[in-house]
């Protein structure tokens, strides 16, 4: 009979097939044809497995031949004397490579009602169909292995590992489950460099270990993670993913949220305390969306991204909103890019955020959003950067106005951006003022040579009585006579109020450029 082509392992192979019942691939329970057939022989496969493992030593302690070991192994009832089961209690085993099948807890041929009689098991590259690993007496340790139908995190007792984790280098390829009532926990930690392909949820469950102890050194897959009615009483730190949601609702986290250097398409927080410190760092977020929540402690979105600059729907609304969100300490914008827009106008902000370096596209973020930033560089005395943000105010002050403002306020405000950007472009005057002389100089030179005249010699003297009315009226404004120019009164007037606003505008930007 072949063995089997598995390196580590000289059992018989099926028939028709190159691996033994332990390291053949396994489809789930329901459908496999062979299903009950392939439990029960590989319950069989296993307890002779172990019985090799285990042999010499068990003849050694016990005096006892193996045959009895793989007969306690294959019995679900200790012995008499608990000799043997004394054995079992102090083995910790490493089973490498092995394709573990769907189980039922009802199912005689259950291989866990074997398992459970060692002290520990350290599962290494292993395949598991099975929906859950219910050993709650034995110590375990998943290194490298891969979980391919839905699967549901129960809590364990973890093995002494370097990686401080239940799950290590592990991969999922189907939804994980964590969920348990209120008021119980997960009492070990649980993920370490960990692969995510479907939706890993949190729910109903306190955890007083970290659930990640993950290394940033390399990007990994977490599709969605959906996080509700939970608490964390220890850091959650969840950094180097490609994520394609996060939800968190419902929930508390008592210590540090580290989340860095993570990719995110959509990002969504609801009615969620963070009572410790949170930091995003260098994290990119195409949708972002916080609402109902509190931050105690200092959160830091330094060097993050938000939406995309160059979305390819223009329709998708991808704005940063922190909507009725209440921040208790110190907020860090500093150097994140909002490519879509920033809307923090529902927010509460007991310290002046930081948001210098920030870029904020104006199109949609909204008039109290640049005022609370503009108010924030106002308070530390920045007033270079509370100068720019001034200037982004009064336009989104302008467009709201465009409906319901009166002439008067559409007008000064069309003046002030077309003259000066509101005070942040100091060459825009200086080049109004140098159109406006050109024109001035036409003008007289027009005067000179009498080309109104002629060009319309039917109203001559009409024009010319009213230009001397017009003219001695203006020359008798007292503070401009002297700089009048002689039949020019009333257009000298006209462009020396120009020049002078012109002049003040200058003045402004370059102070608003320097200092306020």
């Amino acid at each position: 009979m072949a063995t089997c082509s598995s390196d580590t392992c000289n059992l018989p192979a099926i028939h028709g097939k190159t691996e033994c019942p332990l390291h053949c691939e396994k489809s789930t329970y329901n459908s496999d044809s062979q299903g009950i057939q392939l439990t029960r022989l590989f319950k069989d496969t296993l307890c002779i497995y172990l019985t090799q493992i285990m042999g010499a030593e068990f003849e050694d302690k016990t005096q006892k031949p193996r045959s009895v070991l793989e007969r306690h192994l294959y019995s679900g009832h200790d012995d008499p004397n608990k000799r043997y089961s004394k054995f079992l209690k102090d083995k910790v085993i490493n089973l490498l490579n092995i394709q573990f099948p769907d189980r039922r807890s009802h199912d005689p041929n259950d291989y866990l009602k074997i398992l459970s009689k060692l002290k520990g098991i350290h599962f290494q590259d292993c395949t598991f169909s099975a929906g859950s690993i219910d050993l709650h007496e034995t110590s375990i340790f998943f290194d490298g292995c891969s979980f391919v139908a839905d699967y549901w995190v129960t809590d364990a007792l973890m093995l002494e590992n370097d990686s401080d984790a239940l799950y290590s280098l592990c991969k999922f390829k189907s939804d994980v489950k964590i969920s348990h009532n209120k008021d119980e926990e997960i009492t070990s930690p649980l993920f370490s460099n960990c692969e995510f392909e479907k939706t890993l949820h949190l729910s109903s469950t306190a955890f007083p270990f970290k659930v990640f102890s993950d290394e940033i050194s390399s990007r990994r897959k977490l599709a969605k993670i959906y996080i509700s009615d939970a608490t964390f009483k220890e850091k959650l730190i969840l950094n180097g993913y490609n994520i394609q949601s996060l939800i968190i609702e419902n929930s508390e986290l008592h210590s540090k949220f580290e989340f860095k250097y993570n990719e995110v398409i959509k990002a969504q927080v609801n009615n969620t305390n963070f009572l410790g410190l949170v930091d995003t760092y260098k994290s990119k977020f195409r949708y972002f969306w916080v609402k109902k929540s509190i931050f105690d402690k200092i959160a830091t979105f330094e060097e993050c991204e938000f939406g995309i600059e160059n979305p390819l729907d223009t329709d998708e609304v991808l704005t940063a909103k922190f909507n009725h969100v209440t921040f208790l300490d110190f907020t860090n914008f500093r150097d994140s890019k909002f490519y879509f827009g920033l809307d923090i106008r529902n927010t509460n902000l007991k310290e002046p955020p930081n948001f210098l370096g920030a870029k904020v596209k104006p199109e949609h973020t909204n008039r109290e959003t640049f005022r609370i930033i503009k108010q924030s560089f106002d308070k530390i005395g920045n007033q270079i950067e509370a100068n720019k943000y001034f200037s982004e105010e009064m336009k989104k002050y302008k467009e709201d106005i465009s409906e319901t403002g009166t002439k008067r306020e559409k007008f000064i405000l069309w003046v002030n951006e077309k003259s000066s950007d509101f005070g942040q472009d100091y060459l825009l005057p200086i080049k109004w003022i140098a159109l406006s002389s050109l024109i001035y100089y036409l003008l007289a030179i027009a005067k000179e040579k009498n080309w109104l005249y002629q060009v319309l010699p039917c109203c001559g003297n009409f024009l010319s009585n009213v230009s001397t009315y017009l003219n001695g009226w203006a020359g008798h404004i007292l503070p401009f006579q002297k700089f009048l120019e002689p039949g020019m009164e009333l257009i000298s007037l006209f462009f020396y109020v120009i020049f002078a606003g012109l002049i003040w505008q200058t003045v402004v930007a370059i102070k608003r450029h320097t200092r306020r």
